[in-house]
Order: structure tokens, then sequence, then C-alpha cells
């Protein structure tokens, strides 16, 4: 032996210590939320919307009236050694703390150092809308870490010419759509900001179209199901057009409503950008640099991603507004901002120092 036991445990002990201090901040923060997550998730019974997916799970097919099979399968699976409250919101647990990692992981990639992740990171953590969506498990926890996930893997392709990153982005859709078909709405706007941007270089790749082809095989069983059985999702939604049952009020109360939803403190974070990302950084265009060692100096003027529709559709797409990259000014006379993916919030000149 090299020791005594307890010198042993000692140095082990202090390793593992050394490597817990090195872990991004993200991974902290997540962890944090996915304990909080887990300590309170069997605290209350099972949610209606959740018994009905249980049920529905039970007699397994590859499409259901209002919904693909996905999360009833899910929710039937967590189920099959007896009723478990615990066990059912698990899923949602892993994805309320998959976010926060994925999200610090768009700002790195979008330039952000490590403030700015962490910061994205923990805004995505605490929003309200985003802990409700992950508190039990339906069709709608996992959209904001699938519409982020695919997202982040397209900015991939496109900032570092990552073809792969399609493939990925393929499979994601896939899966997000034998989920939820909400997906469409995401990728709707998404195709308009590449199609007006630099971006649309990654139409002429193959793997893009290969991609393409990965998350149709993927999400087909599901619509097939849809289409042998008349369509009854549409049918379905169509009456809820009619009656209004998923009408969100006028614009100025939806936009309150997300204002509360996203965390109304962490407001201005996304706001601030809804507004930067045309007019404020236009009249800044050539004031503004970011700190990434000058590797690349995209232009203000292009509208990239960040399109209107976003903000008007529903919550899981605000969140990337939170996702972003460091930005200073050319002059230390000027004020610098930080921005999380278009948003760039005004602080006084050398009150904020970049990594």
């Amino acid at each position: 032996m090299n020791g005594p036991v307890w010198v042993t445990l000692w140095k082990a002990g202090g390793s593992a210590g050394e490597k817990a201090r090195k872990l991004p901040p993200e991974w902290v923060i997540a962890s944090i939320i996915g304990l909080v997550h887990l300590a309170v998730a069997g605290r209350y019974d099972v949610f209606r919307n959740e018994l009905y997916f249980i049920v529905c799970g039970r007699h397994p097919d590859f499409g259901f009236v209002d919904q693909p099979p996905l999360v009833p399968l899910l929710a039937a699976a967590t189920q099959f050694f007896g009723d478990n409250p615990w066990l059912l919101r698990l899923p949602a647990v892993l994805a309320a703390a998959g976010l926060v990692v994925l999200t610090a992981s768009f700002a790195r990639l979008l330039g952000g150092n490590t403030t700015s992740a962490w910061i994205a990171g923990l805004a995505v953590g605490i929003a309200p809308a985003l802990i409700g969506l992950t508190t039990t498990t339906t069709t709608a926890t996992f959209e904001p870490i699938c519409w982020t996930a695919f997202a982040y893997l397209l900015s991939r392709a496109v900032v570092l010419e990552d073809r792969r990153a399609l493939l990925w982005a393929g499979v994601v859709v896939g899966v997000a759509m034998e989920a939820k078909y909400g997906i469409v709405f995401w990728l709707v706007p998404l195709g308009i900001g590449v199609a007006l941007t630099s971006a649309r270089r990654v139409l002429a790749w193959p793997t893009l179209w290969l991609a393409v082809l990965i998350g149709g095989l993927i999400g087909l069983p599901s619509l097939i199901w849809q289409a042998v059985h008349g369509w009854p999702f549409l049918e379905v939604h169509a009456n809820h057009l009619v009656t209004g049952a998923n009408f969100t009020g006028t614009p100025i109360r939806f936009e309150i409503i997300q204002c509360l939803g996203m965390n109304i403190f962490l407001a201005p974070l996304w706001i601030t950008g809804l507004v930067a990302g045309h007019d404020f950084t236009k009249k800044l265009e050539g004031d503004i640099e970011f700190y990434n060692q000058g590797t690349f100096q995209p232009s203000f003027n292009q509208p990239t991603l960040d399109v209107g529709l976003r903000y008007k559709i529903h919550t899981p797409i605000i969140l990337l507004l939170m996702a972003g990259r460091g930005l200073g000014s050319t002059s230390p006379a000027e004020p610098r901002f930080i921005g999380y993916f278009g948003i760039q919030i005004l602080l006084p000149p050398k009150s904020y120092k970049i990594d």
C-alpha cells in the first residue's frame, strides 16, 4: 500500500474538489436546479394531463388523436413498476437541467465569455414559465430544450462550418416531431432567417438535405398515423380555434404574460434585444466589435435569425434571446455592452471586464 487509508481518501477528496472547482459555472447551476426539481418532484400527485399520457402510453401506437406518441410512451414507461410521480417527472428534471447547460453552450458558441454563459444558463433556469413546463411531464416539457438544441446545432453549422451538426439537428427535429408538432412553428421563422442572410449558403450543402431526410423519416410514422385516421389532430385544433380555447388575449396582454413568464426581473435582458436587434444596433454600426479576438466580424445590419416572429409565437422561442455574446465599444470612453443573442445591456464605461 502507498500509505494509510485516510491519506488515500484525503488525496482522492482533494482531487475531486479540484475537479469540481474546474467545472464550468453552468454545470453547477444545472446541478442545483436539477436537485431542486428532484426534491419537489414527488410532493404533489399526478397532474390530469400526465394521467392522460400514461393511459395513452399503455395502449402503444404510432400516434394518438391529439398528439404524437413519444411523451405518452415515455410517461407509461416510467410507471412500469407501479405508480410513482417522482419517476414520472424524472425526464422533466433532466430537460430542465439540460436546458441550462445547452443555453450556456449557445452563449459560448456566439462568442460569449464565461460570465455570459452562466448568466444565460441561470436566466433559463429561473424563468417561471420554463420552471412550470418542467415541473410535470407533458408534451410541452421538451419543447424548450428541443427548440434550443435545433437552433444551437443550426448556428453551430453556420458559425463553425460544422456540417455534421446539421445531421444532429435533423435528429432533434425528428424526435421533437414525435413529442409535439409545435416544432414546425420554430422551423418556419428560422428558415426565413437563414434565407434572408449569408447563412443561406447552407442551403447548398448536401448535408442539410440529408438532415431534412433524417428528420422526416423519424417524424414520419406519427404523420402517417394521422393521415390514415383522417388527421384528427387538425380537427381537434380547428375546434380550439373556433371556440377560442387557445386565445391568449390582446397583443399587449400577451407581452405582459411573456414578461412575467420569463421572469419579470430579467425582462430588460431580452426586451432590450427586441429593440437593439434593429434600430439600436444599426445606429451603432461601425462603433461596436466582438470580443472574440477579431476572428470574425458579423454585420449588425443583417437580420440573421433575430426575426420578429420569435417573440410572437410562444415561450420556448424567447429563451433563445438570453443566449449570446459579449460586446464592447471600440473606444474606452464609450459605453460597453453585453449581448445575449442580439440583446445588449447598456453598462457604464469600464464597469464590466471581458475575460
